[in-house]
């Protein structure tokens, strides 16, 4: 038995109080009185009472005493302890990091073989004690490498450490879930309260909670050169680049160089430049380092915690092929030494907009986009006007819009739309047939939206009318998006290399171009005909990008020499390793468009002597304890009993 207030023991005090009672109470006194019948039976009444009540006093005594005694320890909360881990065998969690950080190198044994080496070592520990051993591999996505494998089953323990052995396979170039990882404890806390948790890893924490240890596998002497990030933005027409840069537990002036290649639009050697430039890096702090324009230099204008490099004359860069960044540094973490930019070329969308009566809608809508695009690809205008007798090209560009006005044929290598076409005779492949113009059931009818597509998108229908229109009919193989009196308003063929959208209405008659409807329909049509690969040239490993293409299939060939193919569009791809990637594609006419987007470590993993706040509690289910039964309630019924019997021998001594 153990007592949980040892302090209510006080209350045994109230004995010696008892007992003082006792002794100071008067004694009974015998007197010698007349004999007379009265007397006579008060004294042999007295007597007998005298004789049977000695025990009774002594039991009424020992009776108080004992109840006295059962508040004291009830005061004192009695409790009797089972130990949990007396028939509960060890158990064990191995956690190991599987972040890129891991792979920090020194001695020839980076951090991860360190981590498995010493996990290794106390799985092993627990299975040879006849306990229980776990192993999670903490990852982006943490998983159970072993489940409470049992000292029975050792062998998948030896079998599931020698796989480790191929650490490319296990640790990543991307992010750890460690808190994730943690959560994953719940599961065998659950059956086993007493599970010790470790931790392997190379980031220290400020705060780690009861029940985990984490045992830490850097070496104190690595250290890591790291480009965290770079950037191109056009300043006064040059581009300026900015390359972030950092050194982590040293000290230390770095070499940084900037290699352009098809600077200016010039190919070979001619097209190359090189800048080099030595960066002091002090503190772990981040330093930035921008190549810009001399001429551009103020004081005032740009940051004073900035190192610049001027660039003059021919060294100005107003449009490259690709930016390669490099370090020469024999530091002990190399997968962030180098870092890439692409997008400097941009693909080119020509736009060819022929018109009888050239409108302002269509022209603001097309310079809205040229600027909207301007960091994805190149949007080349060019207008035909008819009244000035000009003639539009059918062939040598990606998109067509013929507005009053069709073509005796179709241009056959890019998107056809066709506005308000005029009545008579269609071309061969227009497949729809005109039946007049017609004025609406009523002078502002409304449109009703017939098909959900993303050419409609954030575009409300019910909004839009129109008081004049063509009628249209035959129209074979084309989709119905729009109707106006039941008959189509937008039309839409999206068959391979076929791809026409008609519209028999002119936005003169209609409010579609007076609103913001007519602008977000021209971002849809591009959105959906003219989609960018990749949105952006630069990601992190463990990034998702969505993937459209132009054409039938899409093939993405990786950095470390794996080939991806796509056939359904829009589909998710998810970097797993650092490097340059290339993706490639045909479009449905025959064109091929290709581009690099380069991945790199995440900043965060370059830190190889980081430092978090807090690490995740294991503690998400109630950890075992001793068990504690308490016998207050015992010490309680005792209690009541032992005042039922004092009561009962009160009621006795007297009769």
């Amino acid at each position: 038995m153990k007592l949980l207030i040892p302090l209510g023991l006080l209350g045994l005090i109230s004995i010696i109080v008892l007992i003082v009672i006792y002794i100071i109470k008067p004694n009974y006194q015998q007197k010698t009185i007349s004999t007379t019948y009265m007397w006579k039976l008060s004294l042999k009444y007295k007597k007998k009472r005298i004789n049977s009540s000695k025990l009774l006093n002594i039991l009424i005594v020992l009776c108080q005493i004992v109840i006295l005694t059962c508040f004291a320890l009830i005061l004192a909360r009695p409790v009797t302890v089972t130990s949990a881990g007396s028939d509960i065998k060890r158990e064990v969690v191995a956690i190991i990091d599987a972040s890129a950080s891991m792979r920090t190198e020194s001695s020839g044994v980076n951090r991860f073989e360190r981590a498995v080496t010493e996990a290794e070592k106390t799985v092993n520990g627990a299975l040879n004690e006849g306990g229980y051993a776990s192993v999670i591999i903490a990852d982006n996505n943490p998983y159970f490498l072993l489940q409470r494998t049992s000292s029975d089953n050792s062998d998948r323990a030896d079998a599931a450490f020698d796989s480790l052995a191929d650490f490319d396979k296990f640790c990543t170039y991307g992010k750890s879930d460690v808190d994730t990882a943690v959560s994953l404890c719940d599961s065998v806390l659950t059956v086993n309260g007493n599970a010790e948790i470790y931790l392997f890893t190379d980031v220290t924490y400020s705060y780690v909670p009861d029940g985990i240890k984490v045992v830490p596998v850097k070496d104190s002497n690595e250290w890591n050169a790291a480009i965290l990030g770079a950037k191109v933005e056009m300043i006064d027409n040059f581009c300026a680049i900015t390359v972030d840069v950092a050194c982590y537990n040293r000290d230390r002036e770095i070499e940084l160089t900037l290699q352009v290649e098809g600077a200016n639009g010039q190919e070979g050697m001619i097209g190359q430049r090189t800048f080099k430039t030595n960066v002091k890096c002090n503190g772990d702090a981040t330093q930035s380092v921008m190549f810009v324009n001399q001429e551009t230099i103020d004081d005032n204008q740009y940051s004073s915690d900035v190192q610049y490099f001027p660039l003059s004359g021919n060294n100005r860069i107003y449009s490259y092929k690709s930016i390669f960044i490099s370090l020469s540094e024999d530091d002990n973490y190399p997968y962030d030494n180098g870092y890439s930019i692409y997008g400097g070329e941009k693909p080119v969308v020509r736009v060819q907009y022929t018109s009888t009566l050239v409108n302002n809608f269509f022209n603001g809508a097309l310079l809205v986009l040229q600027n909207h695009y301007q960091d994805k690809f190149d949007l080349q205008i060019s207008e035909v006007k008819l009244d000035n007798y000009e003639t539009p090209a059918l062939s040598g560009f990606d998109f067509y819009i013929f507005e009053h006005y069709v073509p005796d044929s179709l241009p056959k290598d890019g998107v056809i739309f066709l506005v308000d076409p005029p009545n008579g005779t269609m071309p061969v492949g227009a497949n729809f047939t005109t039946a007049g113009n017609v004025l609406s059931s009523s002078k502002y009818a409304a449109l009703t939206q017939e098909a959900n597509s993303p050419l409609l998108h954030n575009v409300k229908a019910d909004a839009l009318t129109v008081s004049r229109y063509t009628k249209i009919s035959n129209h074979v193989g084309y989709e119905v998006l729009l109707t106006c009196d039941t008959y189509p308003m937008l039309l839409l063929k999206d068959d391979g290399a076929d791809k026409i959208m008609v519209m028999p209405f002119s936005v003169h008659y209609s409010n579609f171009g007076n609103g913001m409807y007519f602008p977000l329909f021209m971002h849809n049509v591009f959105e959906y005909f003219f989609p960018v690969i990749t949105d952006g040239f630069a990601f992190e490993v463990g990034e998702s990008v969505l993937l459209k293409s132009r054409g039938e299939s899409l093939g993405i060939k990786g950095a470390n020499g794996n080939n991806w193919t796509f056939n359904k569009f829009p589909t998710e791809f998810t970097f797993s390793i650092p490097g340059t990637y290339e993706v490639s594609q045909n479009t449905f006419y025959g064109i091929s468009l290709y581009e690099e987007v380069f991945v790199k470590i995440p900043a965060k993993e370059s830190n190889i002597c980081a430092v978090e706040d807090v690490l995740k509690s294991p503690m998400q289910v109630e950890k075992g304890e001793d068990d504690i039964n308490d016998l207050l309630v015992w010490f309680a019924a005792a209690l009541v009993a032992l005042l039922f019997i004092d009561w009962l021998l009160q009621l006795r001594s007297n009769v």
